[in-house]
């Protein structure tokens, strides 16, 4: 019975482990989004240099987002 009750603990804490770690992907892809349109919004306010600099951040984000699977160029 002992094993039994060991058995569905750890079920239970990979469970919650697991739903955890979701939580924690759905709020890295929320940051992302926020952070291309946040990048979109400056690069439109900004001409020139500045502008093309903030579009290769966000160009980089991109890349770095699509190799992770969470995201990626449009």
């Amino acid at each position: 019975m002992g094993s039994t009750l060991r058995a569905l603990a750890e079920r239970s804490k990979v469970a919650t482990d697991m739903l955890e770690l979701e939580r924690q992907a759905q709020s890295a892809v929320a940051q992302y989004k926020a952070a291309v349109a946040n990048l979109e919004k400056l690069a439109g306010e900004l001409d020139g240099d500045d502008a093309a600099e903030v579009r290769g951040v966000k160009q980089a984000l991109e890349a770095a987002a699509e190799e992770a699977g969470i995201g990626g160029r449009k």
